[in-house]
């Protein structure tokens, strides 16, 4: 799980630089009128599908570190600190943003989730 968790965020890390990168030359052709070897619109777009999946990404860190601790895998330093096998479901499912890295996590989370509602395809 730890592998899983690390590899989405390093992937959603990567997805959002080429989220920033690409709606950025996007919108700087649009605005300056000039078209690129690469039109607007399909910068847009892979914008658009690399925030798509950079969601799932965070979604499947999240996973990771909520499954880590309802199986009670304290191999994981967070879960050891921030769960115990005592706790009941509730208790472990709060347990995600009981730390400063699940809170953080979480945060991600909502944000590409609001991002992820917010997309829509542009130009179409």
């Amino acid at each position: 799980m730890f592998l899983l968790g690390s590899s989405a965020l390093l992937l959603a890390l990567m997805l959002a630089i080429c989220n920033l990168v690409m709606g950025a030359v996007a919108l700087r052709q649009i605005s300056t009128g000039r078209r690129g070897r690469i039109s607007p619109e399909r910068l847009a777009d892979v914008a658009r599908r690399a925030g798509i999946i950079g969601f799932a990404a965070v979604s499947a860190a999240v996973f990771a570190l909520l499954w880590a601790i309802f199986s009670n895998d304290f191999s994981f330093t967070y879960v050891l600190h921030e769960s115990s096998r005592a706790l009941p479901a509730t208790y472990k499912f709060a347990a995600l943003w009981s730390g400063q890295e699940g809170s953080l996590l979480l945060w991600a989370w909502l944000l590409t989730g609001f991002g992820f509602c917010g997309t829509q395809p542009a130009f179409g």
